[in-house]
């Protein structure tokens, strides 16, 4: 019997104890617990990371678009800084004020007429013209005494300055002032005489500081020509040490802003004109000797004595002839006009025995690159100092035909302007 008792309370003993452990086991079965909360706290991280991170891409994201917005906003303010009139504004009126060239039933001739913007050649900018000017070939094409104007009806007029009201392109905005000269303006397409002007952005020169719209039109296609001529020379070799360069047609656009240049560059420029009550002027502009074409004798000899280093040569004809006879070894002539007509009778001698250039002047198809140098220039070092002087008058688009015809007689002086908007 005590022995039975013995062994039942061992046996409680036993249970009891196996449910202490058991108890004790019980409380470890939280641990999962603890590690997914853990794992739950590593999520909990992970989330508040990638929301920092998404908050942080966003507000990036935010800050492009804000920044891109405000370069937006400075481009649209550039864009109306300038503007002052409502037609500079991007306004074009319906209808506005053109010199246009007609070849019809009627016959050749030039009129002033209305037209809209969409009369005119396909481009992608509009400028409202200020001032443009009269030169020999707006002359010619004007009278269809040349055959310049390759299609009818077209605005004449070969150079143009003003401001920029309507662009397409990156390059300029609205309210710029720019210029334009030659570029197949009044010859393939629409040209300057217009108080409103479209073409192409890629043949527009910035206006440079140095000159005012004004001052652009006053060298206008004469100054550009009469400085590419010095440019091409002194690509051949021309240097003011080699003796003095004399300009032919001195009187007229081209030849009284060649004098003018050629003194800025250091050079002793001689005049040839044959109005020679003009000397006086021709010596103000830097001409220190002028001589009378009238009484120029070249000689008949394939050489003849050398008298001038090169020549800028608006007359060709006879005159460019005779000039090939008398020019130094290695200078150059820069032919750039045919008022005295298109033959030149002369020899290989002076090319091969003195090797004399003869350069030939395109300013009308000059690359752009080349054109943007010379008007840089034309504003600062080579700019004429006696721009003034050069000026001979001004006029609008319904006085046009008289100065045409003064400079087909050969009676220009100096530079023609003409008012447009200007």
């Amino acid at each position: 019997m005590a022995r039975k008792k013995t062994a039942e309370r061992k046996k409680k003993k036993k249970k009891s104890a196996t449910r202490k452990t058991v108890a004790k086991k019980a409380p470890g079965k939280k641990a999962p617990a603890k590690k997914a909360a853990a794992k739950k706290g590593v999520a909990k991280k992970g989330a508040a990371k990638k929301g920092a991170a998404g908050k942080t891409t966003a507000k990036k994201a935010a800050t492009k678009k804000t920044a891109k917005g405000k370069a937006a906003a400075r481009k649209a303010r550039s864009r109306t800084t300038a503007r002052t009139t409502p037609s500079e504004r991007g306004v074009v009126p319906e209808t506005f004020r053109a010199m246009r060239i007609f070849d019809d039933d009627q016959g050749y001739r030039g009129e002033v007429v209305d037209q809209t913007i969409d009369e005119q050649s396909e481009g992608d900018t509009v400028i409202r013209v200020a001032w443009s000017g009269i030169n020999y070939k707006d002359a010619l094409a004007g009278t269809g005494k040349g055959k310049i104007v390759r299609q009818f009806p077209l605005n004449g007029g070969i150079d143009a300055a003003g401001t920029v009201v309507e662009s397409q392109s990156d390059e300029f905005h609205e309210g710029e002032e720019v210029l334009i000269t030659g570029c197949g303006l009044s010859e393939t397409r629409d040209g300057g005489y217009s108080e409103y002007l479209r073409v192409p952005s890629k043949w527009l020169v910035p206006l440079p500081k140095g000159l005012t719209l004004r001052d652009a039109m006053l060298l206008g296609t004469a100054g550009f020509t009469a400085a590419l001529s010095l440019w091409r020379m002194e690509a051949n070799g021309q240097t003011p040490d080699m003796g003095p360069v004399v300009v032919t047609g001195a009187s007229g656009g081209v030849g009284s802003i060649a004098i003018d240049i050629l003194t800025r560059a250091g050079y002793e420029a001689h005049a040839i004109s044959g109005k020679v009550e003009r000397f006086d002027w021709l010596r103000k502009l830097g001409a220190q000797q002028c001589i009378s074409s009238q009484e120029l004798y070249w000689g008949e000899k394939p050489l003849e004595s050398a008298h001038w280093a090169g020549a800028i040569d608006n007359v060709g004809g006879d005159m460019l002839a005779g000039l090939t006879r008398v020019i130094r070894p290695w200078g150059s002539i820069a032919s750039c006009g045919m008022a005295g007509g298109v033959g030149v009778r002369t020899t290989v001698m002076p090319f091969i025995i003195r090797g004399i250039g003869l350069l030939g002047i395109n300013s009308a198809g000059c690359p752009y690159s080349i054109r943007k140098e010379l008007w840089s220039r034309l504003a600062s070092e080579w700019k004429p100092a006696h721009l003034d002087a050069i000026e001979n008058s001004e006029t609008t688009l319904d006085n046009l035909s008289e100065y045409f015809e003064t400079a087909l007689r050969g009676g220009s002086v100096g530079r023609v302007l003409v008012r447009i908007g200007g």
